[in-house]
């Protein structure tokens, strides 16, 4: 009887602990894949069959470190009637300091403020596409299912679907790689993209 009423009790305090450090968060979900993160892995998990059929999105996910690098400021006035010859000496600037595989038309920002224009990126963690069309007319699914390690404590992840823009969000994480805050990235996002 005695070991009966401390098995209930047991089972009862255990059900009020979780261990929320192991539990997988769901960043983004569709009917078609779902993106998630666990401590410091994120896994972007979307059906290939869709891929097979032929009726798959490209899914491109970045993974940026939630830090400004700033690449130079113009007058606000210059940059409306210089806008296009700017953004693509940014861009030029830009390429230069990130290699091939990091650069991204998506990584070069404008910051307004102080009647100023700031030309800025975020260094990219990880690039992860999934349903890139290859030469060969098939889609490229090499990074659906994998976990990506990023062990960075402040981080955005944004996801693009079909080169539209449709999630983002900052991740601030603990000593134990545990999610202390999520904050929407979308208004930033659309403040600063170009």
């Amino acid at each position: 009887m005695r070991i009966v009423f401390l098995a209930l009790i047991l089972l009862f305090i255990s059900s009020f602990t979780t261990n929320s450090i192991s539990e997988k968060e769901i960043l983004y979900k569709s009917n078609k894949g779902v993106l998630t993160i666990e401590k410091d892995f994120i896994k972007a998990n979307f059906d290939i069959n869709y891929y097979r059929r032929g009726e798959g999105d490209f899914v491109e996910i970045l993974v940026l470190l939630d830090k400004k690098n700033y690449l130079g400021s113009v007058d606000e006035q210059e940059f409306k009637s210089n806008k296009s010859f700017l953004i693509e000496n940014y861009q030029k600037e830009l390429m230069k300091k990130l290699d091939a595989f990091d650069y991204s038309k998506k990584s070069l920002r404008i910051e307004k403020k102080n009647r100023r224009c700031y030309f800025f990126y975020y260094e990219q963690l990880a690039n992860i596409d999934i349903g890139r069309l290859t030469s060969d007319g098939k889609y490229c699914v090499g990074a659906n299912n994998i976990d990506f390690q990023v062990k960075e404590k402040n981080i955005i992840v944004t996801l693009y679907i079909n080169g539209f823009y449709k999630y983002g969000e900052k991740i601030v994480k603990g000593k134990d790689d545990n999610i202390l805050s999520r904050n929407n990235f979308t208004l930033e996002h659309l403040k600063t993209t170009i």
